[in-house]
């Protein structure tokens, strides 16, 4: 009796779990199984959201130690006098023309333009430029492409500090290249970033969040750089912010400070010229100037294959231009010294940013190749032409010096004055942590 008891107890109690494995079954059938389901992969494109004014004031405060140092400042080109103007009243919002637009221009060293650049167009625009960025700034994907040799035993100095992971694996990996393992040709490794906490944010890394690393330029709108997310990006209308040079760009050596490397192949003029869309060329200056570049190690036939590979088959990734197909490597660099002047570069150098004459690609014939190059090269002149007129002026701007612009600044904002958000979901707020700049040379 004690038994059969037993057993009808036990009955009762798998009848549920049976129908809930039933039901566990039907679901796993139609693709929805809790325990069976696949992770699914972020949809950087629309699943970004506006950042609300808590995550922008978060967000700003973050990039504010390094624009306080370098002093941002922007110009655009005013249409209906022909000049160039302090601000980006000159950059055409994409919701007012219903079409897209993009930004094309050069990348600064260490990438450290995008911060100051993306905040200025939340405060000043109202939108976020969409940036098109290499696949290592997404965790998810930098993970599968950049932990092949990391050791997760090995601890030490990089550890213990605190450095975010995607930094610490990245220096892991340089320094086993530098010893002489160069890139592996292998597949990478599985090692997953530390999970993070609940209610953590990637704005949560400080200065750090200037890098990107932790995905944070997913946050101010990235996505990576693949066809299928610039295909999308337009049809959105959105505004897009390319660097055809990329990441050869940002890791320059010391004697191709503001040289543009832009790939043979013209295909970004062509799908933007199928959406009418409005190019933006632009350029910008400082970065480079503000440090000494060692010469740069050139990756071998090697180390490019298997990046390209990787990059390939790595969660949908595939590269848009040769110059995303060669594996980043960043150049010893040490501060510029003495600090900045008005002639001269040096540490502290001040960052400028000039966005030229739109260009609408409206009545340019995607399926016209020779059109399509000539408009390729005129963009990429035009980018140059940015960068030169920049070099020319900035040595006009009294405020270039470094000490004379931090004492000046420093008295400005002893009474500190919110900037007021001139467009977009959070007009006529205020960001606090965005603080007063020095004028610049006369225009």
């Amino acid at each position: 009796m004690r038994s059969t008891s037993t057993e009808g107890r036990r009955a009762e109690r798998c009848r549920p779990c049976a129908a809930g494995q039933s039901r566990q079954r039907g679901r796993h059938a139609e693709g929805d199984s809790p325990i069976c389901k696949k992770p699914k992969s972020p949809n950087y494109v629309d699943d970004f959201e506006f950042p609300t004014m808590e995550v922008l004031e978060k967000g700003s405060g973050n990039i504010e130690p390094i624009a306080s140092l370098v002093s941002p400042v922007f110009c655009s080109w005013d249409a209906a006098t022909g000049r160039r103007r302090f601000g980006l009243d000159g950059v055409p919002d994409p919701k007012e023309l219903g079409r897209p637009v993009i930004l094309v221009g050069n990348h600064q060293l260490f990438a450290l333009d995008l911060g100051p650049l993306v905040r200025e167009f939340l405060i000043e625009k109202g939108f976020p430029p969409r940036g098109l960025a290499h696949p290592i700034n997404f965790p998810d994907v930098f993970e599968n492409l950049m932990s092949a040799r990391v050791k997760v035993e090995e601890s030490g100095l990089l550890d213990s500090v605190g450095l975010p992971f995607e930094l610490r694996a990245a220096a892991k990996a340089a320094a086993d290249a530098g010893a002489g393992g160069g890139f592996p040709a292998r597949p990478f490794r599985h090692e997953s970033p530390p999970e993070r906490k609940e209610g953590e944010e990637a704005g949560d890394l400080g200065i750090a969040e200037n890098f990107g690393v932790g995905g944070a330029f997913a946050k101010w709108g990235a996505v990576p750089v693949n066809p299928r997310s610039f295909f999308q990006l337009l049809k959105r209308n959105e505004a897009v912010l390319l660097f055809p040079g990329g990441a050869r760009e940002a890791t320059h050596g010391p004697t191709e400070k503001y040289k543009l490397f832009w790939p043979s192949q013209t295909d970004f003029v062509r799908l933007a010229a199928r959406f009418n869309a409005v190019v933006v060329p632009f350029g910008s200056i400082g970065s480079a100037d503000n440090v000494r570049v060692a010469e740069r190690k050139q990756a071998s036939e090697q180390d490019k294959q298997a990046f390209a590979e990787l990059l390939g088959g790595g969660g949908g990734m595939s590269a848009v231009s040769e110059v995303l197909r060669e594996p980043p490597a960043f150049s010893p660099s040490f501060p510029r010294l003495p600090p900045a002047t008005q002639t001269s570069p040096g540490l502290g150098d001040r960052f400028y940013y000039s966005f030229g004459a739109p260009v609408d690609l409206a009545e340019v014939d995607p399926k016209d190749k020779e059109t399509c190059d000539a408009m390729y090269a005129k963009l990429k002149g035009d980018v140059e032409a940015e960068i030169q007129w920049l070099l020319e002026m900035r040595v006009q701007d009294p405020n270039r010096d470094f000490l004379r612009r931090q004492v000046l600044e420093r008295v400005m904002n002893l009474d500190p004055a919110p900037r007021e958000v001139k467009a977009g979901p959070h007009k006529g707020s205020f960001v606090r942590s965005c603080g007063r700049r020095a004028s610049s040379f006369p225009l």
